[in-house]
């Protein structure tokens, strides 16, 4: 838990070009809200570097309950 609540979500398109106008939105919607701008450290590294500091990336793991039951779907 990162102790945050969530204001909004903008899913953007896998490997979709950030452009000015796209960055410009985001920047916008964030201050209007007073929110601030996050992302994963994957999608971070997409971001100009004049951008970045201006959003806080976050690490993404996974932990699973029951390893042993994903290696054998994962087998399968």
């Amino acid at each position: 838990s990162l102790g945050a609540n969530l204001v909004d979500c903008v899913a953007l398109n896998d490997h979709q070009k950030l452009n000015r106008k796209i960055l410009r939105r985001l920047e916008r919607d964030a201050l209007t809200a007073e929110a601030q701008l996050v992302t994963t450290e994957k999608d971070a590294v997409r971001l100009p570097s004049k951008f970045r500091n201006k959003v806080i990336s976050v690490p993404v793991r996974m932990i699973f309950d029951n390893e042993i039951e994903l290696e054998q779907l994962i087998k399968i």
